[in-house]
């Protein structure tokens, strides 16, 4: 298959060896302050490093390096059968440049969006193929496709939806399909995991690294939401809360945090920086961002509402302690199930997407039921009580 692959930067590095990867040819129009020798540059780096690493024989390494073409303008993309772009979040921008591109390639070719927060139907509307025009989310690519999230139009013909996912299971790919929605599975449902972290220490009830602690010792996840934000980026994450704020005509669920503001601000964006939550500048990673904190105060319902969901979960801790898990957990749990609600996706493919995508070690949904779905409703109605923004008003899985 010949493939057309639209951008610069990171994304379209480790797209272009993906799909050089596995055997398909690929055309990549540079588009953005990157030159094709700058990304050619970037191209034969990564490849050597995998080759050091040993995730690539040398001669696998030549393979792949001669499955790619650079390129820079709309004519090289002649004859491609599936375009994907990686642009900047501008809309008109993407449209301006593909337009140009749509008469070039084949007849029948797939366009699809790599991004999260881009709107399938109004990209396929603007245009004028809205049949022919898809999502295709990666997340965390690398030479093994791992999770895509496939998204469909309102006008998407179905048999463009099961051409790219016969291709991309083809690769190893693990396949969610979504509705056209801001966020789509994984990032919207990330959101909270985040989000309440950055609450609760701005409340003053743990540390970051308390926090982190918790989560991964109550919870199983191999990293807590304060690693996981300097691992991205503190820059990428901020932009996608802010978008998803926007977007979803700024719901409180959403609301960005102002320690995260500031850290953006003072360009203190997590490891690719030295420096975010935690000093990465040491031999050992450690503390840098620190806020005193108090144990929480739990009122009578609160507490109660706690020391069931820590019997059902066979937690042996006090529920002051546990109290910073629970509500992280239970607002994950609830904004999947807002997910599932408004209809974007299955409970199986969001369960999917989190535990594949992000490592949960279970789906949020699963482990509700689990939980109970009439303990997590009352955690969440006693937790709606207290904040005052009905930003835990629980889903109707949970309203019971």
């Amino acid at each position: 298959m010949l493939i057309g692959l639209i951008g610069t930067g990171d994304l379209v590095e480790e797209l272009a060896l993906l799909m050089a990867y596995q055997r398909c040819s690929v055309v990549v129009m540079v588009s953005g302050a990157d030159s094709a020798e700058v990304m050619q540059d970037h191209l034969r780096n990564r490849l050597r490093s995998m080759v050091a690493g040993r995730a690539l024989s040398s001669g696998e390494a030549s393979r792949v390096e001669e499955n790619i073409n650079l390129a820079a303008d709309a004519k090289s993309m002649d004859g491609c059968e599936w375009v994907l772009e990686a642009l900047d979040h501008d809309l008109d921008a993407k449209v301006k440049i593909l337009l140009p591109v749509i008469p070039v390639v084949d007849p029948s070719a797939v366009f699809s969006t790599t991004e999260s927060l881009c709107s399938v139907s109004e990209l396929g509307r603007r245009l004028r193929i809205p049949e022919r025009v898809c999502g295709t989310h990666f997340v965390h690519p690398t030479t093994q496709v791992g999770l895509v999230e496939l998204v469909h139009g309102v006008q998407t013909d179905p048999a463009v939806l099961d051409r790219v996912a016969q291709q991309m299971t083809g690769w190893g790919a693990t396949l969610v399909r979504v509705k056209d929605s801001p966020g789509l599975i994984v990032d919207r449902v990330m959101r909270p995991f985040v989000l309440e972290a950055l609450r609760i220490v701005e409340e003053r009830l743990a540390a970051c690294e308390s926090v982190d602690l918790i989560v991964k010792e109550m919870g199983g996840f191999r990293n807590g939401p304060f690693e996981m934000m300097d691992n991205l980026g503190l820059d990428v994450d901020y932009r996608m809360t802010q978008d998803l704020y926007q977007r979803l005509n700024k719901c409180p669920r959403f609301k960005p945090s102002e320690i995260h503001r500031r850290l953006v601000d003072q360009g203190q964006l997590g490891r690719k920086t030295g420096s975010g939550f935690y000093n990465y500048q040491l031999e050992k990673p450690e503390i840098a961002y620190r806020l005193d904190s108090e144990e929480p105060y739990l009122p009578p319902r609160m507490k109660e509402s706690c020391e069931a969901l820590l019997r059902v979960g066979n937690w042996d801790i006090r529920p002051e302690s546990g109290y910073v898990f629970l509500r992280i957990l239970c607002a994950v749990m609830n904004e999947a199930a807002l997910v599932e609600e408004e209809g974007i996706a299955s409970q199986q493919d969001i369960d999917l997407a989190m535990s594949v995508g992000m490592e949960f070690p279970r789906g949020p949904l699963a482990w509700a039921a689990q939980m109970g779905p009439s303990l997590v409703g009352a955690f969440l109605r006693t937790m709606n009580a207290e904040v005052g923004d009905n930003r835990f008003f629980p889903a109707r899985r949970f309203n019971l």
